[in-house]
């Protein structure tokens, strides 16, 4: 248990402050590289597409869905794995 809540509310709590914090996190992206260039826009692409990913996951926790969390977290790591290897030594034109 966290702060003396069962397991339920220190679940709920984790879910809404990591999604907090990755709202947080594409806020302060966006913000921090306005004017997005083409390396940029294809860095915030990724970070959207793994954000969406893990919080696909997140949410798939409250219920209780643990092998959808599986797949969706399993996901999320391939595609962040594979989208940065791409944009990282990928030839500039």
């Amino acid at each position: 248990s966290l702060f003396g809540m069962n397991g339920e509310h220190t679940l709920i709590t984790l879910v809404e402050v990591g999604v907090l914090a990755s709202l947080l996190g594409i806020g302060l992206l966006y913000y921090l590289f306005r004017p997005l260039s083409d390396f940029s826009k294809k860095v915030f692409q990724i970070n959207v597409l793994f954000l969406i990913l893990v919080l696909a996951g997140v949410f798939t926790t409250l219920p209780r869905l643990w092998g959808l969390t599986l797949v969706f977290n399993s996901s999320a790591v391939l595609a962040i794995t594979v989208a940065s290897v791409d944009v990282l030594f990928s030839r500039k034109k």
